[in-house]
């Protein structure tokens, strides 16, 4: 059975996201309204759609076998069998998590991805149900 989290957003966010998406859009329509359409205003629009299309989806699947991680229209894939830990973490570097409040998934490889389910535990829980060898830490 697979089951889908969607992203926890944190509301401080929204602000910074939102100034940084609305004021080039109101630029280009302002461009646009006025006939002064180019190829810069063009590509401010197609960043904006892009960016929102990044950010009203961001959401991670567990297959029976598979974490699939959709944020926007870019999926990634990564095998349970390859997990190890799952820690708790605020790290802020750039990760497909709409909130700093995330969990930092590692592979038998040394590879990690961060993300932040809004069902923390719900999510936690579909891993370890999958994986139950997988170490916890900071959780």
């Amino acid at each position: 059975m697979n089951l889908r989290f969607r992203s926890k957003v944190d509301a401080w966010l929204i602000v910074p996201v939102g100034i940084g998406i609305a004021v080039p859009a109101v630029m280009g329509v302002v461009r646009v309204l006025a006939g002064r359409v180019g190829l810069g205003t063009s590509v401010v629009l197609i960043a904006i759609s892009l960016a929102l299309a990044w950010l009203c989806v961001v959401s991670y699947t567990i297959t029976d076998d598979t974490i699939i991680v959709k944020r926007g229209p870019i999926r990634s894939q990564m095998p349970l069998s390859r997990l190890r830990t799952l820690r708790g973490t605020r790290e802020a570097i750039a990760a497909p998590a709409l909130s700093l409040d995330r969990i930092e998934i590692r592979t038998d490889k040394g590879l990690w991805l961060l993300v932040s389910p809004a069902d923390r535990p719900g999510f936690i829980r579909a891993i370890q149900e999958r994986v139950p060898s997988i170490e916890l830490e900071k959780i």
